[in-house]
Order: structure tokens, then sequence, then C-alpha cells
């Protein structure tokens, strides 16, 4: 009975002491409870405000950049990189070297960059470390496109619902792509942060010129509570940023490229620059700004198009144009005595590349006379040689200084400067003493071509979001710079020039070319003489002369083999050009290739082809030449060949060198073809592929 009753008392000690800490937590709470909701509310009411009145920034979605087909040129794009983290808890080792052997036979297939062996020892490496603190986390792919992560995780293994058994982890981001590659991209420009912001904005081209439309507006995110959590919510909406619809034509695109780069590597020059405009639209179509890289290849580099250089000679059909319009000239055939030199105004006698005892008007321009512009522009009866600042004073009155707004970030106007110097003047009435980027250039010979109309250059043409709609009009700089009459005449004297002049060899029986050639030597920095090694050459024209569809300004920079003029260099990039529009049918032509094509037959005019005459290059309808090296007809083996993992760029210049069709559906890299590699298959049938 005693040992019972110690044993009660034992009991209810405990049960007194547990009952008295109860009782002590519970008061301590209550005391708690009642400073933080009574005496230190006014504090935690405050610290509560504070936590609800955080924001967060909604950073907007950034708006494409179109074609003018609407096909994509740059977009945001969604890339995962995957790891699987064998320190994961719970990671089931023993299900992957049960799923080992699919799950190889799957990476093998997505990724086949390593054997199936190899991807078996990358994904059992791990498992050999005892200690799962000393394992880690191992990259299995890295910035893949977000549908083959789509696939991945529905492999053996990597699709257990426990993602701690899998150990798969995978994080995402967003990067601008590109779905043509390298087209255009310097006029598309890139993005990246700025010396002022860590925000992603543009920083060349268009992607910089237009940043504030392709950007967007950011919203703001504030802190709300809901059922069981404070949570940011949308309290100002994030704006996304305009779509920009350019008027770039993937295929002009495509084709002005490749030419540019054919001739550019044929002559060894050191950059170049290629612009492609509708006459009566003055939408740019196509622009091409390429650059020899250190490795030797042609990339895209700083956009010249839109930078100003000495014109040479291209200078002189705007200079003819004041002439005529200001009555200093009117009769074709006027007859100028020439010379070998003149000795202008006291200074350095002007001289020609070839001496001429005396031209027409038209030969002057066609003859591409030094002498014979400045007796035209500096006549002693003329305000130009009474006051030479009036030439420029006539420039203005065109609208030639005016900006273009292109949206091409570094966009610079013509520099023609006031000067009261007659020797000056005489120098830049035929191209030097003056900066004019090419597109202003391609911009008056559109005119010209344009009976006299100066339309406005663009290389944007709708901005949309999903509330808004902009078109951007055609429109003029002026409605005309020049009479019909006198725009005929200047379209004469530009035909002659290929016709009779210093650009024969662009003569051709299928598309008639007019335009003038243009040679200037640069200024050596350390002399400060011109360098007459260092040549810039220049030929901007339009095509077809009889009825002007398409103007086209190339200039090729320092060419270091064989073919050194301009007509030789320069020109024959716009006369390739021509021939491969009209191959393919853009002239309002039909095209015999075409017709020879849907009938399956390889086209007569690859069994024509002289290895030794380059020009011949440009015959060869529908094929895209860039970096092709012409030594013999192209005979295709006549099977399909493999495209998948190419760009899509890649692959269309590939079937089509293999004379096949092409159709598309979708964008970017080739992750299938249809037939596949090796098929055999007739020239002229089409080759389907689907990019991702």
């Amino acid at each position: 009975m005693a040992q019972k009753g110690k044993n009660n008392r034992t009991i209810l000690t405990r049960y007194l002491l547990v009952s008295f800490m109860i009782i002590l937590f519970a008061g301590i709470i209550s005391v708690k409870l009642f400073r933080n909701t009574v005496l230190d509310a006014p504090h935690w009411n405050d610290r509560a405000q504070e936590e609800l009145m955080k924001t967060r920034t909604v950073y907007p979605e950034r708006g494409d950049i179109l074609a003018a087909d609407g096909s994509t040129l740059a977009s945001n794009k969604t890339i995962v990189s995957v790891w699987l983290d064998y320190r994961s808890p719970g990671f089931a080792a023993d299900t992957l070297r049960k799923y080992l052997d699919p799950l190889t036979d799957s990476m093998v297939m997505l990724f086949p960059k390593h054997t199936k062996q190899q991807w078996a020892d990358l994904l059992t490496e791990q498992l050999s470390i005892p200690r799962k603190a000393d394992r880690k986390r191992v990259l299995i792919a890295r910035d893949i496109d977000y549908d083959v992560y789509e696939r991945m995780r529905h492999f053996p293994f990597l699709k257990l619902k426990n993602k701690n058994k899998s150990g798969f982890v995978y994080e995402t981001r967003r990067r601008r792509s590109h779905p043509y590659g390298m087209m255009a991209s310097r006029s598309i420009g890139s993005v990246g942060m700025t010396e002022t912001s860590t925000e992603i904005h543009g920083k060349t081209g268009l992607e910089c010129a237009l940043d504030s439309l392709l950007y967007g507006k950011k919203g703001v995110a504030r802190k709300r509570n809901v059922t069981r959590n404070i949570k940011f919510i949308a309290d100002t909406p994030a704006v996304d940023g305009f779509n920009i619809k350019t008027t770039i034509d993937i295929t002009m695109q495509d084709i002005v490229e490749n030419e540019l780069a054919t001739v550019l590597e044929e002559v060894g020059a050191e950059w170049g620059v290629a612009i492609l405009m509708e006459v009566k639209t003055g939408e740019i179509r196509a622009i091409s700004n390429l650059e020899r890289s250190s490795s030797g290849r042609y990339i895209e580099a700083m956009n010249r198009a839109v930078q100003g250089y000495e014109p040479g000679s291209v200078m002189k059909p705007i200079s003819m144009l004041l002439a005529l319009e200001n009555g200093l000239a009117s009769n074709l055939e006027k007859v100028y005595d020439i010379g070998s030199s003149y000795p202008y105004a006291g200074g350095r006698a002007i001289t020609d590349s070839h001496t001429y005892g005396s031209l027409t008007l038209r030969g002057i321009i066609a003859k591409s006379s030094n002498i014979g512009m400045t007796k035209v522009i500096c006549n002693p009866n003329f305000k130009y040689h009474q006051d030479p600042r009036e030439f420029r004073k006539s420039l203005e009155e065109i609208g030639f200084f005016e900006p273009f707004n292109l949206g091409i970030a570094g966009e610079r106007v013509p520099r023609v400067p006031e000067t009261k110097s007659r020797v000056a003047l005489s120098r830049q009435c035929y191209g030097y003493s003056t900066e004019i980027p090419p597109v202003y250039t391609l911009a008056m010979y559109n005119a010209i071509a344009n009976n006299g109309v100066f339309v406005k250059p663009r290389l944007v043409s709708r901005m949309s979001n999903k509330d808004t709609v902009i078109d951007i009009p055609v429109t003029n700089i002026r409605d005309r710079i020049c009479s019909e009459e006198n725009a005929a005449k200047l379209r004469v004297m530009l035909r002659d020039v290929v016709l009779d002049g210093t650009a024969r060899r662009l003569q051709d029986k299928r598309v008639a070319i007019a335009g003038k050639t243009g040679t200037a030597y640069t200024i050596n920095p350390e002399t400060r003489q011109y360098d007459k090694a260092r040549k810039r050459l220049a030929f901007c024209g339009f095509f077809p002369y009889e009825n002007p569809k398409y103007t086209c300004m190339v200039l090729t920079y320092y060419p270091t083999r064989e073919r050194f003029g301009a007509a030789a260099t320069s020109g024959d990039v716009l006369k390739n050009i021509a021939l491969k529009m009209y191959a393919r049918g853009m002239l309002d032509n039909v095209s015999d290739y075409t017709a020879e094509e849907r009938k399956g037959k390889t086209p007569k005019v690859l069994n024509t082809i002289d290895s030794k005459n380059y020009d011949n290059i440009s015959s060869i309808a529908g094929v895209n030449c860039s970096n092709l090296k012409v030594t013999s007809p192209s005979k295709p083996d006549g099977h399909v060949p493999n495209v998948v993992g190419l760009s899509l760029r890649e692959a269309i210049v590939l079937l089509e060198s293999h004379g096949f069709n092409v159709a598309v559906k979708g964008s970017g890299y080739i992750s299938s073809q249809s037939p596949v590699a090796g098929t055999p298959l007739r020239q002229g049938a089409t080759v389907t592929l689907s990019p991702v």
C-alpha cells in the first residue's frame, strides 16, 4: 500500500508539472498575443503595410521582327538547360540502371553528338560515388528548344512523376532567335544589356532604332492578400512590344546576299554592301553588309548602307540632274571639248582615266568624264561658278539631305560641305569632297527610274500588337525632283553607260540594265593622301531598263584579285542579282527555268556554262551560287541530300543546288525531311522540310 501511494504521488506530481508548463506556455502566448495585437499593433500594422506596398516589375514580351510575307526574322524564344541531380533526396539509382538501355537509345536519337555508350557512361558516372552527398549535378543538355525539352521529359526514367527520384532539373530563359540565321542580321540588329541598363534592349540595327516600340511598356505587380498566402498580383499589366513588319523579301534577300558574297570572294574584297529597292514604293527588299572575317569567310558586319563615303562617279548623274533642271544643259548631243586635262579655278588640273578629244553631253556620263562633268556644272556663266554654295542649295531643294529614318541605328544624312571654293565645287560635282551613304545614292537613282518622283525609302511597313495595327504608308520626299522629260534623258544616259560606256560588260539580252559606275580612292590616315591601291568601287542602277522595277546599289572595298573595275565587281553583283530574279520570274517575266522545272527537266542553260567565264555563273537559274566555284556543269547524283540539322537557309541552298524544289512547314533548323536522305528523286521534284 505504501508503494502504491508513492506511485500515485509521483504521477500526480508529473501531472501538476505538465499542467504548470502548459499554463506557463499559455500565459506566455497570451502575453505575446496581447503585446502583438494591442500594445505593438501599430508596429506590426506598419510592417504589414510595408510588405503589401512592395512591388515587382513585370517585364513585357519583346515584339517580333517580321519579313514582308510575315515570316519571322527575329523573335523571343524559350530555351531550356537540363541537368540530372544525383544528390536529389530519394534519387532512384536502381531505377536508372533498369531503364538505362531505352533511355540511352532515346538520347542518341535526340542528341547524336554522343554515342549510346558515351551517354551510358555520362548517365552512370556519378552512381559509382558511394556517398550521395559527394555526387554532383550533371549537365545533360544546354540551351535546347522548348519542344526538344518536352520530348526529353517523356523519356524513360526522366518521366518519373516524382522529380526527386529522377533528379530531373531544368532552367528556362528567353533568348532572341533568328530563324534565318545571319540573313540581313546587321539590318535586323542585336539585343543585349547596355552600358546604362542591365535590361535587354536593342543594341544595333532595327532592334536598337525601334527599341522603344519593340520593347513595350513595363508593368507593376503588388503584393495582395489571397486566401492562403500573400502573392504578387499585377496592378498595372505590362504592354507587350509591337511586332515590326519589314519590307524585306526573304527570297530577294537570299539572292542579294549570295551574289554579293560570291563576287566578294572572287575578287578578295575587304567588305561589300548591296541594297535592293522597289522603284514605285521605295520598299527595301534586301540589304546585305558583308565583311571578311579573320577566318577568311564573309559575315554580316557593320551596316555600311547608312554610313557616309565619298561616292566617286556615281555622283555624276545627280549633278547632271541639277544641270538639266537648272538649264545648264538640255541637248544630249551637244559636244564638249574635253582634252587631256582641265586646270579649273587655279586648282590641280582635273584629268580622266582615258583621254577624250570631245564628248557629247550623254557621252560625259557614259565615259565617266571628270573634265566633262566639271565643264557642265562649273559653267562660268552660271550661278554655281559665281557662288559655289548654290550647288548645295540646289541639292537641298530636291530633298537630298532630308533624313529617311529607316529604322537602322547609326543612319547618317549626306554631307556636302557648303563651300565658297570653286576648286571644292569642281570635286563635289564628280563625287569627291562629299560623304554620301549608299542608301541616299540609291534613292536618287530610284527617283530617276521613277520618272522624277522621289519616293521615301522604307524598311518598316507595319507595326502591330494585340490591340493596335499601324500601317506605314508609302510617302514621297518630293513629289518631283525633276521633270519627266529630264528623268527620261537621265535614264538614256545611264543606259548608255552599259551599252557603250564604262559598264559594257553588264549587257545581257535577258535583262536590260542601266546605271553608273563609280570609283573612289580612300585616304591614308598617316599621309593624309589618297591611297590609289585601296579603292571603293560602286555601281548604282535599275532594271529592267524599259520598265524599271528595282533599283540596286552595290559598293565594294579594296578588291585584291584580278578584276578591279567597278563594273567587274559591284556591277557584276547587280547584274547577277537581276539575272537571278529574272530566272525566278520576279521581273514580270515568264522564266524558262521555272517552266522546265515544273516538267522535271534539267534546264538547258546548265549545259552551257563556260567555267572560264564568270559572267555565265548568273545563268544558273534557280541555283544559289554563294561561295560556288564553277569548274564544270553541275551534275547532281539524283538522290536527296541530308539536310537535317541545317538551318533553313542552308537546307534550301543545298537542295536547290541539286535541282529540287523546296516546300517549308515552319522556320528554324531542320528536324525532318520528306523524302528522307538518299531517296532517288528526279530533278524538279519537291522536298518538304519541317524546321523546329
